[in-house]
């Protein structure tokens, strides 16, 4: 009985395949993704002050809230106590006493703490690729093209990462109280730089100041605000090498030394961003 001509086609493939002749490996594998979703906590701490003249010690302003007294006061569902977004920059409270006599100012700042837990992803050797996105969401009213509170991008600065074993402090509703003020003030978590934004905002990729293995891509989203996407695939891999539970991030203010000179007075650089999920690709 004669075959058909396609089954003698199979076979003769078949028998090359056997013998090397020609190319039958096997199929590409198609990536899969995993996707984790990050607890946000934000850190506020009384950083700095100065009055004028300094025998004015005795006199406080009575309006002026603590971090936490501030963070208590915000409206639940509404920005920043939404999932997924923290606060970031600088606030100076000014007052002057009723009659004269005495100025004062308090400089407090914020940091958004960002934890993705790894626990369950036994990925080891088996990452393609790994990004986290964020974004600016609500900008101050002090924005300007002057200083270092900007537009687009307002009281943000730089992303870090913690340096283990350097974790996102545990936060009621979401925010840590660090104190103050100056040394009083617990530490920031320890971390490395993994980019800066740039002043003025520039969409597109970002080059300088990115650390060894990391890519930045930044353009619009929204109405004036902007999306990071900052490709991890390095940090994640050294994490599942090395077995970690998790890995955190950390936004670092545009300006967080404590002025030098007497500031003119208040300016508000408080600014709310939203961070997206760790998206890994991987086999």
């Amino acid at each position: 009985m004669r075959l058909p001509s396609y089954s003698l086609a199979a076979a003769a493939l078949s028998v090359a395949c056997v013998f090397g002749i020609v190319g039958c490996g096997p199929k590409p594998v198609t990536p899969l993704t995993a996707t984790v979703t990050p607890t946000v906590v934000t850190m506020g701490e009384i950083h700095s002050g100065g009055i004028l003249p300094e025998n004015c010690n005795d006199w406080t302003s009575p309006s002026w809230q603590t971090p936490q007294q501030w963070w208590n006061s915000l409206v639940p569902t509404k920005p920043p106590l939404v999932a997924g977004e923290g606060v970031v920059g600088e606030n100076i409270l000014f007052d002057t006493r009723p009659g004269g006599g005495c100025t004062k100012f308090r400089q407090d700042l914020y940091r958004p703490g960002v934890t993705y837990s790894l626990s369950g992803l036994n990925l080891k050797g088996l990452v393609q690729s790994a990004t986290i996105t964020f974004s600016s969401v609500v900008l101050p009213s002090g924005v300007s093209t002057m200083g270092l509170c900007q537009p687009v991008t307002g009281g943000g600065g730089s992303l870090l990462i913690l340096r283990f074993p350097a974790a996102v402090p545990a936060g009621a509703s979401g925010f840590a109280d660090l104190g103050g003020p100056g040394p009083l003030a617990t530490p920031f978590p320890s971390s490395a730089t993994v980019f800066g934004m740039t002043f003025p905002w520039i969409p597109g990729q970002i080059t300088q100041g990115v650390q060894t293995g990391v890519t930045v891509n930044t353009q619009p989203s929204g109405t004036g605000t902007a999306s990071f996407t900052v490709d991890i695939t390095s940090f994640i891999n050294g994490s599942f090498n090395r077995g970690d539970g998790s890995i955190a991030f950390m936004l670092s203010g545009s300006d967080e030394n404590a002025p030098t000179v007497f500031p003119p007075g208040a300016l508000d650089c408080r600014t709310v961003y939203s961070f997206g999920n760790l998206t890994i690709s991987h086999l």
